[in-house]
């Protein structure tokens, strides 16, 4: 089944007060769910960006050290994006 890429290729992300979310990570789910759901970072879902993402300190989206774009399978997913503290924002 062919994946889908998540809106705005180069994504980028802030904390509440507009800065960069430096750290932060992204958390992905099932839809409506607890169970965690795996992104990819290549269109053809062979290379696994993991179920959690971490941000640059420039709020990008990264696996090991890399910027990512981020590919979703063609299910619903839910994304908790959180601070460098794991506080849910």
């Amino acid at each position: 089944m062919p994946a889908a890429l998540m809106p705005c290729v180069r994504q980028q992300f802030f904390d509440n007060n507009g800065d960069p979310l430096a750290s932060g990570t992204l958390e992905w789910y099932d839809s409506g769910t607890t169970t965690a759901r795996q992104v990819w970072s290549d269109v053809d879902l062979s290379v696994s960006a993991g179920t959690i993402v971490t941000l640059n300190s420039a709020g990008f989206p990264t696996v090991s050290g890399s910027e990512i774009a981020i590919y979703l399978s063609p299910v619903n997913y839910r994304v908790v994006v959180k601070n460098s503290a794991g506080t849910t924002l």
